[in-house]
């Protein structure tokens, strides 16, 4: 199983060669779901925006960070990291649920509602439940 999205990556880039192969296609896909079902998400968020930190996005990094949906970010931001408010900072204009997690967790833990308002300008006061 791959460990990291880049493997996954490499994976996602035998497609054009196994279309062709239908059951090699299936087999392939198959597996590329699986990979990301058992992605260890905060760790490799924690991963890239490490990176983040000395150089550029490469732009495996931002497809990625893409990808992602509220419920990983919200897994991501529960971990223990002193560089986590830096982390978050970089990453807000790259993927809008990264934001919708800050808020979720903002509208049920007072301490991260003036998180969100201080450090990063999300006012959870206004926002209202659809």
């Amino acid at each position: 199983n791959p460990t990291n999205f880049q493997e996954v990556r490499r994976l996602e880039s035998l497609r054009e060669k196994v279309e062709d192969f239908s059951e090699l296609q299936e087999l392939l896909e198959y597996t590329i779901s699986k990979c990301y079902d058992t992605l260890d998400i905060p760790k490799e968020i924690t991963r890239i925006l490490t990176e983040r930190l000395k150089k550029n996005y490469s732009l495996e990094d931002i497809y990625f960070l893409n990808y992602l949906k509220k419920d990983h970010f919200i897994q991501w931001l529960e971990i223990d990291n002193p560089l986590l408010s830096v982390m978050i900072k970089d990453c807000l204009g790259i993927n809008n649920n990264l934001r919708l997690a800050i808020e979720e967790l903002a509208r049920y833990n007072p301490f991260m509602t003036r998180l969100a308002k201080n450090l990063y300008d999300i006012n959870i006061e206004n926002k209202t439940d659809n």
